[in-house]
């Protein structure tokens, strides 16, 4: 349905637009030269979407060349490489940071859908733009805002966001149950989930919360097709920490790129060129491991996941919707996620699996019944508390500083993926243990969240693999303890900080293991 009337939208979501005039960002990215820019080959249409599988040829955009033209749901070399301004902003609102543009595009439902571009920085890049395409509930029957959840739709390799709506089923499912659709662009067509292209996402939530979007942000779900089932999975195990912009309640994969190093390797040499160059991940993957590793939820041999490598973990209390079809030409995607399904129930996650026989030639968004997925992971009332730990234990692995359950990464080698197992003692036992830590240097503990004490004899267990000394802050020391053992002796420092209630015990120089006692 075709929502033409921009006051309409304007006043949906409450957002207050300047006058439109051209500011300087759109005169330079008007005047800005496109060259060869490397991209996606055949653009699939409406039915299905590119998948990871293909290859990337070269396509030419010269940015000044481009006239404006009324936005179209059909998939063009126009909409992909990267994103470019238009070369007027009539028909445009210009947003009061300046450096923002929406309007309104035919709706695919009742609801209105609205196009907005983000230029730097409010795109999350320095340098680069991004796009998304956002349809915003409406109605009478508008559920509360605390029951307005909303997907995070992903596209496939070497198409649009445009793939979302036309092919996935989203927009009715998301119109049906009153919350939001967003569809990301993610900087380029054929970004596979680098990390500047969910910068980019961060910055489009941050652009939507200032800009008076209300939904529940513990309500929020990722789902992705191929090159955005990967999308999907990362975006969600690298966002669960509590204080970033969003915390992730939920997932679905429909055939996921799961091993995108794996998938490197076993590419032409056309694709990896493509995402060996700076646009991507700015090097092979033994040139600029830590670009590729931080992203990849598994490294896939032998036909299962690597435990030590297996970021997907960090998902483990999370809903996952996993579907392939077992007859997939792209064989190797289906080995990734049934690498995936077999280590994540082994982990004791809430997986539900669907794999289906479409046919040996069918690669594309149509083999999964969208609305069952999405009944499986709106079970998820939110995202998991801060200090669930699962059961008692659980693996994280952190490739930034942020919080994670009920501790918070401080320091972390650079260009690593520290990973770390927290375990609370059983049996009501005050005991809390950090088991295996890699590449972390600082690590905070959060007593309350995991139901323990100061005021009681508290245990600390810890060590490393890496063999370097990691010092822990202890929060929720109010008072400083009586006495600081680690195995028996003086730990290699100790102090107090009673401003913040923390204690910070380093047990040794090297990492080993150590039992910290701390008596009131």
């Amino acid at each position: 349905m075709l929502r033409s009337s921009l006051s309409l939208f304007a006043g949906i979501v409450g957002f207050a637009f300047a006058a439109t005039t051209v500011p300087a960002w759109a005169q330079v990215q008007a005047g800005a030269g496109g060259g060869a820019v490397a991209g996606g080959g055949a653009v699939a249409g409406a039915g299905g979407g590119a998948g990871s599988g293909q290859q990337a040829g070269a396509r030419h955009r010269p940015a000044a060349a481009l006239a404006p033209a009324p936005f179209t749901w059909l998939e063009d070399s126009a909409t992909l490489g990267p994103v470019v301004g238009p070369l007027t902003t009539q028909g445009w609102w210009v947003g009061k940071d300046g450096l923002s543009l929406a309007k309104l595009v035919p709706s695919w439902t009742s609801d209105p859908t609205v196009e907005v571009l983000l230029f730097p920085p409010v795109s999350g890049h320095p340098s680069k733009a991004e796009r998304f395409l956002l349809q915003v509930p409406t109605g009478p029957a508008l559920p509360p805002m605390d029951e307005r959840g909303m997907v995070i739709g992903f596209h496939p390799f070497s198409v649009s966001e445009k793939s979302v709506f036309n092919a996935s089923g989203l927009p009715q499912i998301c119109d049906a149950r009153g919350w939001y659709l967003l569809a990301p662009y993610g900087l380029t067509d054929t970004n596979m989930g680098n990390v500047a292209s969910q910068d980019a996402l961060d910055a489009i939530l941050v652009w939507l919360r200032t800009n008076g979007i209300a939904y529940n942000e513990k309500r929020v779900y990722t789902a992705g097709f191929s090159m955005g089932g990967l999308n999907a999975v990362s975006y969600a195990l690298r966002h669960q920490s509590p204080q970033g912009p969003v915390r992730i309640a939920g997932v679905i994969n429909h055939t996921g790129t799961m091993d995108v190093i794996d998938q490197y390797n076993v590419g032409t040499l056309q694709l990896q060129q493509l995402l060996a160059n700076p646009d991507h991940f700015g090097g092979a993957p033994l040139q600029s491991p830590f670009a590729w590793a931080r992203v990849n939820p598994i490294r896939v041999q032998g036909g299962a996941a690597v435990p030590a490598s297996a970021q997907a973990v960090n998902l483990k209390d999370l809903p996952i919707y996993l579907h392939w079809n077992s007859q997939d030409p792209n064989t190797n995607l289906v080995q990734y996620n049934r690498a995936l399904r077999d280590y994540l129930l082994a982990q004791g996650a809430l997986v539900a699996v669907n794999e289906v026989q479409a046919g040996p030639s069918t690669h594309a968004w149509s083999s999964l019944s969208m609305a069952q997925a999405v009944d499986f992971v709106a079970q998820a009332s939110e995202a998991p508390a801060p200090g669930d730990l699962g059961g008692g234990s659980a693996e994280i692995f952190a490739d930034r500083l942020a919080a994670y359950r009920m501790s918070r990464v401080l320091a972390i080698d650079p260009s690593t993926v520290a990973r770390y197992r927290l375990t609370v003692g059983s049996g009501g036992s005050n005991a809390i243990a950090v088991q295996g830590a890699r590449g972390v240097r600082r690590l905070e503990l959060d007593l309350e969240a995991a139901g323990l004490t100061s005021a009681l004899a508290l245990s600390v267990t810890s060590w490393t693999t890496d063999f370097k000394p990691l010092t822990l802050v202890l929060r929720g020391f109010p008072n400083p303890p009586s006495l600081v053992l680690a195995s028996g002796v003086p730990p290699l420092a100790v102090a107090h900080d009673p401003h913040k209630g923390e204690l910070l015990v380093t047990p040794n120089a090297t990492g080993a293991f150590a039992v910290i006692d701390i008596l009131p």
